[in-house]
């Protein structure tokens, strides 16, 4: 009897502690509106465009990169789903860390911390190293320094506040997107089909085709 009692005020200590910790993390109203969440949705798409379309090209050809984009299309959406879900019932300042804490206790929650901050760590220093790659092609001015700069920036930036660092983000996103549709536009006279299948077929790439040049393993 005394036993049961102990397990069931430890379970009661443990779901008061827990309700304390997320007590203190609700989220409020900030700078932060659904046209600034949108514009950092938008700001992700266009950034893989610029940055990453090619390297995708070169690796799995324009058939590999259309299947990623279904499946990650489909992922992003169940993503999406499951996070809005868990966001109305844990309204809380954190993200994925609340969310794996909740389920899977501290040590979940500081596991998924611990990888977000990797994550954000390593994002900011990547789109640094395009940046540094654009100014060198196009200025001829590269290297460390301007790696360096922009990744303060962009840090800068963050721990100023997530309202100030969106709104920039915003802006430059417009000024992208524009600049995308020049770019569509302009070319649209000179599109050929022809060019999505002209990548060298592997012969050894197992499914390799000139839809998917570097086979199954290339998507």
């Amino acid at each position: 009897m005394s036993e049961s009692k102990s397990v069931i005020d430890t379970s009661v200590t443990e779901t008061a502690v827990q309700e304390d910790y997320f007590a203190l993390r609700q989220l409020k109203k900030g700078a932060v509106g659904w046209l600034l969440l949108v514009g950092l949705g938008v700001a992700y798409v266009i950034s893989g465009d610029f940055a990453g379309w090619n390297f995708g090209l070169a690796q799995g050809g324009w058939g590999g990169m259309f299947i990623a984009t279904i499946v990650v299309a489909f992922m992003y959406l169940c993503m999406c789903l499951a996070m809005s879900e868990m966001s109305t019932m844990l309204p809380t300042a954190g993200g994925g860390y609340s969310f794996a804490r909740t389920a899977f206790g501290p040590f979940g929650g500081y596991l998924t911390g611990s990888a977000i901050l990797i994550e954000y760590a390593i994002a900011p220093a990547a789109i640094a190293c395009f940046i540094g790659a654009y100014c060198e092609a196009l200025f001829g001015i590269g290297g460390w320094i301007i790696y360096l700069v922009s990744y303060l920036v962009f840090m800068g930036l963050h721990l100023k506040g997530a309202g100030e660092a969106l709104k920039i983000m915003f802006v430059i996103t417009a000024i992208a997107a524009v600049a995308l549709m020049v770019f569509i536009f302009g070319m649209l006279p000179h599109f050929n089909s022809a060019n999505l299948f002209d990548i060298a077929v592997s012969t050894e790439a197992a499914g390799a085709s000139s839809f998917l040049p570097l086979g199954y393993l290339g998507i």
